[in-house]
């Protein structure tokens, strides 16, 4: 199996669990959606255990549900746990922001930058999944940058288990656009350190990205709840 560009791999195991990962974060496989280990070894061309291995760890991330007797599937969180999460984002990323102005880390602020770029090269709806990619990595980076392992961590654990609606908050061409400009003005906010514009912004990203995934939810009559 060939590797993707700009992946860092040891082994086809890790391999696997990447792209499946990837895959799920990106809105490829949908809350719900069925995983067999034959058909994504059949996909990737490798056995069934680095798939079987793969698929575990992803299932003790939260990515993915495992029921005795039953096919596993992306996990489905219930409406409340969705919005609630979200509402865990605006309070964390508002501490994060505040210490990375706090902090004035040039390295951090570089890397910001190159964030900045990456939302400006991916401004194109066609190129949506690696969109959705670096945004999951940008936010992530955000509480990183915070310098408190134990929130990042927190953050981590949580958001990781929203990543598969990011793709439902972005479903409209227009909210896409208003995405990558959003991006970029929060960067550009955190580098200036204006403290009070950087957090309203990240407040209204974040706040539209819960209403399109709450409307989403609405519309597909979501039944876990």
């Amino acid at each position: 199996m060939a590797k993707e560009k700009n992946r860092i791999v040891k082994t086809i195991k890790e391999q696997v669990y990447q792209i499946l990962r990837d895959d799920i974060i990106s809105g490829k496989y949908a809350p719900g959606d069925k995983i067999s280990e034959v058909d994504v070894a059949s996909q990737l061309n490798v056995s069934r255990s680095p798939v079987h291995s793969a698929i575990n760890e992803l299932i003790g991330e939260g990515l993915l549900d495992s029921t005795p007797n039953k096919p596993v599937t992306v996990r489905k969180l219930s409406t409340k746990q969705i919005l609630d999460i979200y509402e865990y984002r605006v309070l964390i990323e508002h501490f994060s922001i505040q210490k990375i102005i706090e902090k004035n880390d040039p390295t951090c602020f570089k890397k910001l930058l190159e964030f900045k770029d990456k939302f400006i090269k991916l401004n194109d709806y066609s190129k949506i999944h690696q969109y959705i990619l670096i945004d999951a990595q940008f936010h992530q980076f955000l509480v990183d940058c915070s310098g408190n392992d134990v929130v990042s961590d927190c953050y981590r654990n949580y958001s990781i288990m929203i990543n598969p609606f990011r793709a439902n908050s972005l479903l409209s061409k227009k909210r896409f656009e208003e995405s990558v400009d959003e991006h970029s003005q929060i960067i550009d906010f955190i580098i200036s350190k204006d403290l009070n514009n950087a957090i309203k912004r990240d407040t209204e990203h974040l706040e539209l990205a819960r209403m399109e995934v709450e409307k989403y939810l609405k519309e597909k009559d979501y039944s876990n709840k």
